[in-house]
């Protein structure tokens, strides 16, 4: 691994020769959030994960799409968002929001 500044640049042997770049906050994160399992699930019981899928603001004059975060049953396909979630898609609608008045 060879020291970029804030990145590191980090040879993969599996995927060779892509390289792999991220930062020490990204690997912390997915470390620690995205490796975690989520809630069981309230229908069947079974191991949800985190997924993802795209969603559009409300009240644009031009579509504007974020990626809004959800759980997903491993076993039965439900889907749903929790208080934690629904923080985080907040954040990023907003930063969405921003985005798009800066675009116009």
């Amino acid at each position: 691994m060879a020291w970029t500044g804030p990145l590191f640049v980090e040879n993969s042997s599996a995927l060779h020769p892509m390289v792999a770049i991220r930062c020490e906050w990204c690997k912390k994160t997915m470390d620690t959030e995205v490796r975690s399992e989520g809630p069981l699930c309230s229908r069947c019981g079974g191991r949800s994960v985190r997924a993802a899928q795209t969603q559009a603001l409300s009240g644009q004059k031009e579509k504007v799409y974020y990626l809004a975060y959800l759980w997903s049953c491993a076993i039965c396909g439900n889907k749903w968002v929790d208080d934690g979630l629904e923080r985080l898609n907040a954040g990023a609608a907003e930063g969405a929001r921003i985005l798009a008045k800066r675009a116009s």
